[in-house]
């Protein structure tokens, strides 16, 4: 067979090359471990089963939970379980890390301090990218002229409001890159118009008297801020999280 120099219009010596340079690349990328202090998990659960959330004491359960349940009763049925809902805060750099993780960019552990196995980040992966539909603890409201973010506690069987302004977000339906405020709500438009796998999602901005959650399909990824808080389906849950104590 005659040795050909172009395959498909490009010449294969430089397709070679890249070819090479490109191997060459992904044997120099390090895998490392975020700064997080060992801690260690409450007694009520079971650290195999949560996720050490980089850089915080928090962990966060590796399975949705608490199915069909409205926005405030699960809060509550979190809290006789001594655990509590992930804020966007919370959760959207939870889920960034799992991200980075699959890109084997970083290792996470588990509530046992043990890196997870490389299976184990596949299968987290695949909960954040395609199959998962949570509520998030943040409420929304417009009083007086003014945007405000609130969180909320469960206090004596009931939600306690903490209300903070509304920091700078974006203010219309649309593909997001994955960056993200203080509060974790989405700041930048991705300018693709449509779902780039790991590189955007589709957010819902803030409205007025609604919930925020997060939701994932084979089609895409949705951060969404419009959600009433009365809703209650069959595959809309939570992940837990329970706050871990540093060791000394």
């Amino acid at each position: 067979m005659k040795n050909q120099k172009t395959l498909f219009g490009q010449n294969t010596e430089e397709a070679y090359k890249l070819l090479l340079k490109q191997l060459e690349d992904s044997k120099n990328v390090k895998t490392t471990t975020p700064k997080t202090q060992s801690i260690q998990a409450p007694a009520n659960i079971n650290p195999a089963e949560y996720i050490t959330i980089p850089s915080s004491n928090i962990l966060i359960s590796k399975e949705q939970m608490f199915n069909n349940l409205n926005f405030e009763n699960t809060h509550y049925k979190l809290a006789e379980n001594n655990l509590f809902m992930p804020t966007p805060a919370i959760f959207m750099p939870y889920y960034s890390s799992v991200i980075q993780a699959k890109q084997r960019k970083i290792n996470l552990q588990d509530g046992a301090n043990n890196n997870l196995k490389e299976n184990e980040v596949d299968e987290l992966y695949q909960r954040l990218s395609k199959n998962c539909w949570v509520w998030l603890n943040a409420g929304f409201k417009n009083e007086n002229n003014k945007e405000y973010l609130i969180n909320y506690n469960v206090k004596n069987k009931s939600l306690i409001e903490k209300k903070q302004p509304l920091e700078a977000c974006l203010k219309s339906d649309g593909y997001a890159s994955l960056e993200f405020n203080k509060q974790g709500l989405a700041t930048k438009i991705s300018g693709d118009t449509k779902y780039q796998q790991d590189k955007n999602l589709y957010f819902a901005y803030p409205r007025n008297n609604a919930v925020a959650g997060f939701d994932a399909n084979s089609v895409r990824v949705y951060l969404n801020c419009s959600w009433n808080p009365t809703y209650s389906f069959s595959s809309l849950g939570v992940f837990g999280c329970a706050a871990g104590v540093s060791k000394k």
